[in-house]
């Protein structure tokens, strides 16, 4: 069976010559190219200013002393930090290896660091009042998400470690975690 494209049902009554009547149908003509309506975007929270941290990368050359790379400089929102600091996930920022930025802390063009995705678990539906393309109303869930940046610890110097340690610290809160790996690009 072929796919399905997105408002094919729509587009197949334009195409056979339907009476263009109905609201459903008035409201997808006017979002097309040439279409009055504006679109219905709603941000909830700004992002906050724009905070740099260092953290020691999982994949770089470790120092023989202290078993940790050498730092790298990162950015973050100021609203995910304070969202991950200030809500009930226990989690801090020394717990995802974040430190105040040391001077001459140099900043990796090509690095991703890993990150962690901590999104509040929602157990309610809110109505939303139309969808955009066809005018009808429709539920979704509406829960905060934080995306932090993370990297070693002294107690945890492997990536998969500081990620069980992150787990256990969210397990008992209302949130879930999921990670993004660290990236190199040359």
């Amino acid at each position: 069976m072929g796919r399905t494209q997105r408002f094919s049902r729509l587009n197949n009554a334009l195409r056979d010559g339907a009476a263009r009547t109905g609201p459903v149908l008035s409201r997808y003509l006017s979002t097309r190219p040439g279409g009055t309506a504006a679109p219905n975007t709603v941000r909830s929270t700004t992002r906050g200013a724009t905070l740099r941290r260092q953290l020691h990368p999982f994949g770089f050359t470790k120092d023989a002393g202290t078993g940790l790379s050498t730092p790298l400089a990162v950015s973050c929102s100021g609203r995910s930090l304070a969202g991950t600091i200030l809500t009930a996930t226990t989690v801090s920022e020394t717990d995802l290896g974040l430190d105040a930025v040391v001077a001459g802390t140099k900043r990796n063009q090509g690095f991703i660091s890993s990150k962690a995705i901590l999104a509040q678990r929602a157990t309610t539906r809110t109505p939303v009042a139309s969808a955009y393309y066809t005018g009808l109303p429709y539920t979704k869930i509406i829960a905060a998400s934080y995306t932090q940046p993370f990297g070693q610890t002294t107690t945890n110097k492997d990536e998969f470690t500081q990620q069980a340690s992150i787990k256990t610290k969210i397990a008992a809160t209302a949130f879930t975690v999921s990670f993004q790996p660290e990236r190199l690009y040359a």
